[in-house]
């Protein structure tokens, strides 16, 4: 093996085979050095067991922490579904991303076409002033918003189209009125701590002339990024992170431990109110909070199922909520039926992870029904999520059959934009399609949950039985105890008995 000290490079068939060698096992003293070359291998791991990207094709490098991706993606949107993940391992303290977009046949008119079309009829940006100019395959966006998030929106919409290998995004931010310097980081100090992404106690929040400097710690990098985002308030002209550094210890309980104290039901539903308010998928107005026992109930109106949903994630992630219910009812006015349809296979066709010859579509009185066949569960997802952000759609039954159904997709806060096990049709496969010796299994669930920045491995103890893991101990939230059974998931447990206690959050809730 390639010396750790300096740079680290293995090619990933070299990985491959190491990882299932040495059954991705570090002994104490190495995890305990947390050194470039098991960052690598990390790494390397995670992007093997993600559907959403080809990690076979990608080359790892680390050094002094930061790690460098080479290689090929589909499309622009696996691009950096791949950074993300990269910044949920252990000890990584930045990412350079030189992964290249694999060739298409696509023009530049036809990419322009598409990326209007999905402007257009995105309910969430078909209103925005916004222009879009595409040169060797690069689209440039132009124009004026009225928040920093509804920019990077239209820029989410324009990834995703086929062909797309970056998105230059020069729209501007007009904000209707001019904030105070204490206000605006009051605004993002509150909004920190009721994430519950986000570890804020070691971050110090700076506002000068409405520019915004973070200092301090965060435990991982998918923090740091989290944290940047959200400093993006209304008025904020610049975020400056270059101050704030990733420690992985920074982690510790007893820097967590006054995130997830109970809350008081008003202070959670007013900070629920808040975080709808600053999504720029959702009209807030027309939504309604009750906060019951650590239940958010939503009701209201909204007018397509994308805005349903983002309100439903929105609430998830704060502090206080250890459930939601969705009461939020989608009341478009509805587009006939064929012209639905219209929009939907054409956004499929359009769309750079969805292959659209393998999806059939029908709609009635708004109703969608997705049939076909597709790879993954990944894909089921995304395919489900083109129709949700079509305008005139109020319902959608998914019926697409996966033909890897077998391998399990697992939820990342950090990674993904919807929470899996909200589908219906979801369940976690219990038969992997291969097996391991209950030792092995042991050891890579040992792996999984020191490697993740999202669990106190410390805490848990792990049982394994013909392939069925058991975790007893303690955490300290349902996130973390959720995080662990994905963990252990990813390993390649059959199934996965969690008897974990949950400091804080309510009882009734873990049956």
């Amino acid at each position: 093996m390639t010396s750790r000290t300096g740079m680290i490079h293995f090619s990933t068939a070299l990985l491959m085979i190491l990882l299932l060698a040495l059954g991705f096992s570090l002994p104490p003293t190495a995890r305990a050095q947390m050194d470039d070359g098991d960052i690598t291998l990390a790494v390397t791991n995670a992007l093997l067991n993600d559907e959403g990207v080809t990690g076979y094709t990608i080359d790892v490098e680390t050094e002094n922490g930061i790690v460098t991706l080479e290689g090929t993606a589909n499309n622009l949107l696996a691009k950096r579904r791949t950074e993300r993940i990269v910044t949920t391992v252990k000890g990584v303290k930045a990412v350079i991303n030189r992964i290249e977009i694999a060739e298409t046949d696509l023009t530049d008119f036809t990419i322009r076409e598409n990326v209007r079309d999905a402007l257009i009829y995105d309910p969430a940006t078909d209103s925005w002033e916004i222009e879009a100019d595409v040169k060797d395959h690069v689209v440039t966006l132009t124009g004026d918003v009225e928040s920093w998030q509804e920019a990077q929106l239209a820029e989410k919409v324009v990834a995703g189209i086929a062909g797309v290998k970056d998105v230059v995004n020069n729209i501007a931010v007009d904000y209707v009125e001019n904030r105070p310097d204490r206000e605006i980081r009051q605004e993002i100090e509150e909004a920190l701590a009721w994430d519950k992404r986000i570890d804020a106690a070691l971050v110090e929040v700076n506002v000068n002339n409405s520019k915004v400097n973070l200092d301090g710690i965060v435990g991982s990098l998918a923090e740091k990024r989290e944290a940047t985002k959200t400093a993006w308030v209304m008025g904020v002209e610049k975020v400056d992170n270059s101050d704030l550094k990733v420690e992985s210890w920074a982690r510790e309980d007893r820097f967590r431990k006054d995130k997830y104290v109970d809350k008081g039901e008003e202070e959670v539903e007013a900070a629920v109110r808040m975080a709808l308010k600053h999504h720029p998928r959702v009209n807030h107005e027309n939504i309604t909070v009750d906060m019951d026992d650590g239940i958010a109930t939503l009701s209201g109106t909204v007018d397509n199922v994308g805005s349903k949903r983002a309100a439903v994630e929105t609430a998830r992630n704060t502090v206080g909520v250890w459930s939601v219910k969705d009461f939020i009812a989608v009341r478009p006015s509805t587009p006939d039926d064929t012209q639905i349809r219209e929009r939907i296979e054409n956004a499929m066709e359009a769309d750079a992870t969805v292959e659209s010859y393998e999806i059939d579509v029908e709609v009635n009185e708004g109703d969608v029904k997705l049939s076909g066949l597709v790879d993954t569960y990944y894909e089921k997802m995304e395919a489900e999520e083109v129709a949700a952000n079509t305008y005139g759609v109020v319902e959608i039954n998914n019926n697409i059959k996966v033909e890897d159904s077998w391998a399990p997709y697992t939820w990342d806060p950090y990674v993904d934009d919807r929470y899996v096990y909200d589908y219906n049709w979801y369940e976690i496969p219990t038969d992997i399609g291969y097996s391991k010796d209950d030792w092995e299994l042991r050891r890579e669930v040992e792996d999984e949950l020191w490697w993740s920045p999202f669990v106190d491995r410390d805490e848990i103890t792990i049982h394994v039985d013909n392939g069925i893991v058991t975790l007893t101990g303690t955490v300290e939230s349902l996130g973390e105890r959720m995080k662990a059974t994905e963990n252990a998931l990813e390993a390649g447990a059959r199934a996965v008995d969690n008897d974990l206690n949950v400091i804080y959050g309510p009882e009734h809730l873990l049956d």
